[in-house]
């Protein structure tokens, strides 16, 4: 738990790149490992937030295939997420609800038609 919240305060500044994108998607796995109890321990997971979404503006908001783009591929990879086959990462919960379900793809499509 502690590690968790550690690794969230290291983030810091999100920018549109690799590395940042791959510093938020460990530290979501991590958070993701914790057991439920745990996970609402988490006293800083309002940062976490804060910097996913600050990621998501980048790419619209739904770059599930993080691709830099959000566009109908990324409702085709989160289907299959919700199937249970497919890796996921921290742009794939839209909702931040701790679940990848048609929840995310109800997000995703809203997401898409506002463009």
């Amino acid at each position: 738990l502690d590690n968790v919240m550690t690794q969230i305060d290291g983030i810091g500044e999100v920018a549109n790149t690799d590395d940042s994108r791959n510093n938020i998607n460990t530290v979501y796995k991590s958070y993701r490992k914790l057991h439920k109890t745990e996970q609402g321990n988490v006293g800083n997971i309002s940062t976490l937030k804060t910097r996913i979404d600050e990621y998501k503006s980048f790419s619209g908001g739904g770059d599930i295939n993080l691709n830099g783009e959000t566009n109908v591929l990324d409702i085709v990879v989160l289907k299959k997420l919700t199937k249970g086959t497919g890796e996921e990462n921290f742009m794939c919960d839209l909702n931040f609800d701790g679940y990848i379900s048609k929840e995310d793809i109800s997000s995703l499509r809203t997401v898409l038609l506002g463009q």
